[in-house]
C-alpha cells in the first residue's frame, strides 16, 4: 500500500501553494508542482502520479489540455485527471474529452470543493484511453486515499456494510461500504466473484477442489452459480 501521489498544474503561483496546503492538510503527502508543460513532463517522470490536477488556461505555451494529452503519451500508468477551468464553455469541454478527464472543477473554489472533487475524480473509472486496465486501486482510508495494487489483494470479504481486503503478508483493510460499491470501484478480469460474500484474485487461488478454494490459508466456499464463471479462467490440465 502507497499513499496518493498529486501532480498540480497551475501557474498562478498562489493558487498552487494553496492547493498544496489544502491537500497536505487533508493528509495527501506525496505532491509535487508545476507550472507549464515542460515542468509539468519533467515532474511526472519523477513523481509518478496517480492523479493530475490541471489547470486547463494555462498563460504561457501550450494550455492544459495539450499538457495533459502530452501526460498520457508520457507516462505509462494510468492516472486520474481533474481539470480545473474558469470557461463551461461547450467548445472547450470536447477538446477536453480527449485527455480522458476524470472530473472538472470550476474557477474559484475553495479547499472543501477542491477535496469533493478529487473524491469524485478518483471514483471515475475513466483514468486511461480505452484498452488500458489499470492494476493499481485508488480506495479512502480515513483522511487520505491510499493505492492498492492488484497483486497485493488475495480476496475480498463482505459482512453486511463493510468489506475486509485481504492483503499479501498479512496485511488486512476494512472499508464502509457495500461487495456492490467495491467492485464497481476495483473492477478487474482477475477479481472473480465465487460467493455473494467473496471476491478473490485468481493469481492467489492455491487449490481448488470445486466446492472451496484455498487462497492465502483460508478455505473459501464457491457458490454454485459462479463455479462455470471460475472454471472458464483457468486452463484444466488432464
Amino acid at each position: 500500500m502507497e499513499k496518493l501521489k498529486i501532480l498540480v498544474v497551475e501557474d498562478m503561483l498562489l493558487e498552487a501553494a494553496q492547493m498544496e496546503s489544502a491537500l497536505k492538510k487533508a493528509g495527501y503527502e506525496q505532491i509535487a508542482c508545476a507550472t507549464g508543460k515542460d515542468s509539468a513532463l519533467a515532474a511526472a517522470q519523477q513523481l509518478e502520479p496517480d492523479l493530475v490536477v490541471m489547470d486547463i488556461g494555462l498563460a504561457d505555451g501550450p494550455d492544459g489540455i495539450e499538457t495533459a494529452l502530452e501526460l498520457r503519451k508520457l507516462l505509462q500508468h494510468p492516472f486520474h485527471l481533474l481539470f480545473l477551468t474558469d470557461h463551461s464553455g461547450e467548445e472547450v469541454r470536447k477538446r477536453s474529452l480527449a485527455a480522458f478527464p476524470s472530473n472538472y472543477l470550476l474557477k474559484p473554489f475553495n479547499s472543501m470543493q477542491l477535496l469533493a472533487a478529487i473524491d469524485l475524480a478518483i471514483g471515475n473509472p475513466n483514468i486511461s484511453p480505452p484498452g488500458k486496465i489499470s492494476d493499481v486501486f485508488l480506495l479512502r482510508d480515513k483522511s487520505a486515499h491510499i493505492k492498492v495494487r492488484l497483486e497485493e489483494i488475495c480476496y475480498i470479504e463482505a459482512a453486511r456494510a463493510y468489506c475486509s481486503m485481504i492483503l499479501t503478508k498479512n496485511r488486512k483493510l476494512t472499508f464502509s461500504m457495500s461487495m456492490k460499491e467495491m467492485m464497481e470501484r476495483i473492477s478487474h478480469p482477475d477479481l472473480v466473484r465465487i460467493h455473494r460474500s467473496h471476491v478473490v484474485n485468481v493469481n492467489h487461488i492455491d487449490e481448488w477442489d470445486g466446492h472451496m478454494l484455498k487462497v492465502a490459508g483460508q478455505h473459501l466456499p464457491v457458490a454454485e452459480s459462479y463455479r462455470s464463471h471460475l472454471f472458464s479462467r483457468f486452463r484444466v490440465v488432464p
